[in-house]
């Protein structure tokens, strides 16, 4: 799966940046096969249980990201549009310097991207693409979203859980084969941590759907490898009934 993962990351490459006027700037071109080829993965992967509304439509992608950072749902950081051209579907767009969580965990930045994707979830819109490489922080404190083109309004449950599952799952990965393989106090600190947050945000009634409803459970039994698939359901169980 870590080998999927880092080949979406890689193929996926819709971005570039460019400078303007002596301004760096992100172009991303929504029409590129690389970023069909990223969504007919993920399409496919998710299709047989029709969790969430994934689109491989170029004009639709980039009319969810449009919205999603002029909305900015719940106050959440977003890059600026600076230009958008429907004809060539590509949107130039602010230049954030930012890191993001990985290669290293610290839990102390837990907080802010649990209370970021809370904000989200509770104006009712989810991410859909929600793995961690799409969360930047920047120096100030703040956590921009810098990929929303698979964002959505919605008001279900399960596809906010959705989207904590996916993000928990890029993070095992992204720490490479062994850890994702041999269970790490790293790693289950890190779970639990950020679930424990996402909940003191409000969002318990989103982590109860991880452990209840039967094709999230299922996702999450093929996503991750035994030793996190379990730990997981069982942090939501446990943390829930707190």
């Amino acid at each position: 799966m870590h080998r999927l993962i880092d080949f979406i990351d890689d193929v996926i490459k819709q971005v570039e940046v460019v400078e303007v006027g002596g301004r760096k700037l992100v172009l991303k071109k929504y029409s590129s096969e690389p970023g069909l080829v990223k969504w007919f993965v993920v399409k496919s992967l998710s299709l047989p249980l029709q969790i969430y509304p994934y689109t491989m439509n170029s004009r639709e992608r980039m009319s969810r990201e449009i919205e999603f950072f002029s909305t900015k749902p719940g106050g959440v950081c977003t890059p600026e549009i600076v230009d958008v051209d429907w004809d060539q579907l590509t949107m130039l767009r602010e230049y954030v310097d930012g890191e993001h969580l990985i290669p290293s965990i610290s839990v102390d930045k837990v907080s802010c991207i649990a209370e970021t994707l809370y904000k989200i979830h509770s104006s009712n819109y989810c991410l859909g693409d929600s793995k961690y490489s799409n969360f930047l922080l920047v120096n100030s404190g703040r956590v921009y979203i810098i990929d929303a083109e698979q964002s959505v309004k919605c008001s279900l449950d399960y596809m906010k859980a959705w989207d904590t599952v996916v993000f928990l799952t890029t993070i095992v990965y992204a720490l490479g084969p062994v850890k994702a393989i041999l269970e790490t106090e790293e790693i289950t600190s890190f779970m639990k941590s950020f679930i424990e947050k996402y909940i003191d945000y409000g969002g318990v009634d989103y982590v109860r759907e991880i452990g209840d409803n039967m094709k999230l459970k299922t996702l999450v039994q093929v996503l991750l490898p035994p030793p996190y698939s379990i730990k997981l359901i069982q942090l939501v169980k446990e943390l829930v009934r707190k």
